[in-house]
């Protein structure tokens, strides 16, 4: 609908996103075909959404965001998640559509991976795909808190993510005094 209505630009946000209001506008400064903002995975081990191979791997994932090779701060990736990304006109064009696919079209048949596709799309278009790590998208996540009881006595509250799996913990606040009335 974006093209038919005439614009030059897409950005692409996931409704589990928090970002700066000048996000966009730091983006836009780039007139690349396709540049993302840094964000993590919202699960542990948190690597960026950066990948260095555009295939549905853990080892494709950059364990930390790559410095910049070009002058402008952008880093060139094989692919990213479509999540804070912003597209112009002539890379999507040259895609043609359709750029989204549904659950297990390709990629893991029991996984999303729409973003992937799509950067293979832009790839085999010709079109480069940039990330500015100086752009920085906060990635909401649902965290369990566990009271638990260390050996020594001493209560800390755990932090899992969904999976279960141990982010970190945070000892518990020291008893209070009294107050008395």
């Amino acid at each position: 609908m974006a093209l038919d209505w005439g614009a030059e630009w897409v950005f692409w946000l996931d409704d589990d996103l928090t970002f700066r209001t000048d996000t966009l506008m730091r983006l836009l400064r780039h007139d690349v075909p396709v540049v993302v903002g840094l964000s993590v995975q919202r699960h542990a081990d948190f690597e960026p959404l950066w990948l260095h191979t555009n295939v549905s791997a853990a080892s494709a994932f950059y364990p930390q965001p790559p410095v910049p090779s070009r002058a402008d701060g952008l880093v060139p990736l094989a692919a990213c998640t479509s999540g804070g990304m912003l597209t112009r006109r002539d890379a999507l064009e040259a895609v043609g559509g359709p750029y989204w696919w549904t659950l297990g079209k390709h990629g893991a048949p029991d996984q999303w991976c729409d973003d992937l596709d799509f950067c293979r799309q832009l790839t085999e278009a010709g079109v480069p795909i940039y990330g500015d790590p100086s752009v920085r998208l906060g990635h909401i996540s649902h965290i369990e808190l566990w009271p638990h009881q260390m050996p020594d006595g001493q209560w800390v509250t755990v932090i899992r993510d969904r999976s279960g799996n141990v982010i970190t913990y945070r000892p518990m606040p020291q008893a209070r005094a009294a107050v008395s009335a």
